[in-house]
C-alpha cells in the first residue's frame, strides 16, 4: 500500500511511512481475506487495490483540509450500524438464491466476520491518520471510508428486500 500513500506523505521517509502503515496493512490484509472467503469471483488482488485506492482518496482529501467533523462521522457510524442490522435481520441472509449477485454475503456469520475485519481496519486507519493530523483532534477521520461501506451495506439490504425478504418493513 506504500507506494499509492507515499506521494501524499512527504513529510515522514519511506521507512517512517512503511512503519506507521504496518497495523493498517495487516487490517487491510485480514478484512480483504474476510471479504473474499465465500466470493470465488473475487479476486484479492483486485480488492486490495480497490481498497487501498479508497484509503489514499481518503487521505488525499485530508491533505486538502476536507477534513468532516466528528459529528458527521458519528452520523455515519449510525447509517453504518442501521444497515448493518437490517442486513443481519433479514430472515433469509442465509438462503441463496439462483441468480443473486456476486457480493451478496453467504451467510450472517461470513457477513458478521468481514464487518469485523472491516471496523479493525478502519479503526486501524483512523491512528494512521491522526497520527498524520495530530492537530485535528476533533476532525471526524474515517468519515468517508464509514459512508461508504454504509452504502455497501444498504445495497446489499437493497439485494434482500428485492429477494422479497424483509425484517424492515418500517424503513
Amino acid at each position: 500500500m506504500e507506494a499509492s500513500i507515499e506521494r501524499l506523505v512527504p513529510t515522514l521517509t519511506p521507512e517512517q511511512l512503511s512503519e506507521r502503515l504496518k497495523p493498517v496493512d495487516a487490517a487491510m490484509n485480514e478484512y480483504i481475506r474476510a471479504r473474499v472467503a465465500d466470493q470465488p469471483n473475487e479476486n484479492e488482488e483486485i480488492s486490495a487495490r480497490m481498497v487501498e485506492g479508497r484509503l489514499a482518496a481518503d487521505l488525499q482529501q485530508q491533505g486538502h483540509g476536507r477534513m468532516a467533523t466528528g459529528d458527521q462521522l458519528e452520523e455515519a457510524d449510525l447509517h453504518l450500524k442501521q444497515a448493518f442490522r437490517s442486513v443481519i435481520e433479514s430472515p433469509c441472509i442465509d438462503r441463496h438464491i439462483p441468480g443473486d449477485p456476486p457480493d451478496a454475503p453467504a451467510s450472517a456469520d461470513k457477513l458478521r466476520s468481514e464487518e469485523r475485519a472491516w471496523l479493525a481496519m478502519r479503526d486501524a486507519w483512523v491512528k494512521f491518520e491522526a497520527s498524520l493530523y495530530p492537530q485535528n483532534v476533533s476532525a471526524g477521520f474515517g468519515y468517508s471510508m464509514t459512508e461508504q461501506r454504509a452504502n455497501e451495506l444498504r445495497a446489499i439490504q437493497n439485494i434482500e428486500r428485492n429477494r422479497g425478504c424483509r425484517s424492515d418493513e418500517g424503513n
